[in-house]
């Protein structure tokens, strides 16, 4: 009878402390607004070769990737050169990812020169409950899978949400690891407008 009584007590200290945990993480991360990283600001960088005078800008280059539609056509982030590109990487279990979407909805409508991706990494996540959530929701922002893991490995994405900002050239200004509040996702918007 004691072991049980051990068990149970063991148990509900494990709640009490996950639950404690996880309202202290949400407290403090609350208002939390990462920094913006310009990186058309960066500093020039001197570059490792026979020639030590020689000097060159770093490389942001955004790496192409290949997602789907709903309808399972191949979408590529080469197809929108020339055009300033959000990508929004989010999953159905991410309860950041689905806080954030309305100003991804509001940022979309507001902002028709630039395209919006979310991207739904598929490979983490059940595409029924994905496809539940736009749906429900209503949004008319384009949702692309990356059934692959291509785009999220190309971005080297290991948290959700995550989210890269690329200019009209096809270069990474700015991302954020996070979820973003409107002022923020609007900030980071006019990087690359």
């Amino acid at each position: 009878m004691n072991k049980k009584i051990g068990v149970i007590i063991a148990v509900v200290v494990a709640i009490v402390a996950f639950a404690g945990v996880y309202k202290l993480y949400g407290s403090l991360s609350e208002g939390y607004d990462a920094p913006v990283v310009d990186t058309t600001q960066a500093d020039y960088v001197l570059h490792d070769s026979e020639n030590s005078n020689e000097v060159t800008q770093p490389d942001f280059s955004a790496p192409d990737f290949t997602v789907y539609d709903t309808n399972g056509n191949k979408v590529q982030l080469s197809d929108y050169k020339g055009k300033p590109v959000v990508l929004n990487f989010w999953t159905s279990w991410c309860g950041y990812c689905i806080q954030e979407m309305p100003h991804f909805e509001e940022a979309y409508k507001n902002n028709p020169d630039i395209q919006f991706l979310m991207i739904n990494v598929a490979v983490n996540d059940y595409r029924d409950e994905a496809d539940e959530i736009i749906k429900n929701s209503g949004y008319t922002f384009p949702v692309v899978y990356d059934n692959d893991g291509d785009a999220a490995q190309s971005y080297q994405v290991n948290s959700f949400p995550q989210t890269v900002f690329i200019d009209k050239d096809g270069n990474i200004a700015t991302y954020s690891s996070g979820m973003l509040t409107k002022e923020a996702l609007d900030s980071r918007l006019a990087l690359i407008k």
